[in-house]
């Protein structure tokens, strides 16, 4: 079987063609570089036509949007807002005073209305 492999040549098939050279080292050479030369050409037209992109973005808006903002600390702005509704209801101010109407803390205002009560309440039957 060895025998018949190494005698079948390509005089025995005159109608099988082969190639019989290389490729030229000096046309891969040439290709390559045309090749690096077209990508690096194409970056430096791109970095000319687009030269604003190679500085990065921009800084920031100049002026803030108008409200309503997003907020960037939640976590303090709820601190915030809870020590600010804590300290109106433990204190004393006035809601209109032109009216005379004020607040007090709700401690105290528990401890009037259980001794006083509320004047216009209807009174339980009895």
């Amino acid at each position: 079987m060895a025998e018949a492999a190494t005698t079948l040549r390509t005089h025995d098939n005159p109608e099988t063609r082969r190639e019989t050279s290389d490729v030229s080292a000096r046309l891969v050479g040439v290709l390559f570089a045309g090749l690096f030369s077209f990508v690096v050409i194409s970056i430096v037209i791109l970095g000319l036509i687009f030269r604003s992109s190679l500085s990065g973005p921009d800084k920031g808006p100049t002026s803030l949007p108008p409200e309503p903002r997003l907020q960037t600390d939640p976590n303090a702005d709820l601190a915030h807002f809870n020590a600010e509704a804590a300290a109106r209801l433990a204190g004393y101010g006035y809601v209109d005073r032109a009216n005379g109407i004020v607040h007090i803390p709700i401690d105290e205002a528990m401890k009037q209305i259980a001794a006083q009560g509320i004047p216009d309440w209807p009174r339980a039957a009895r």
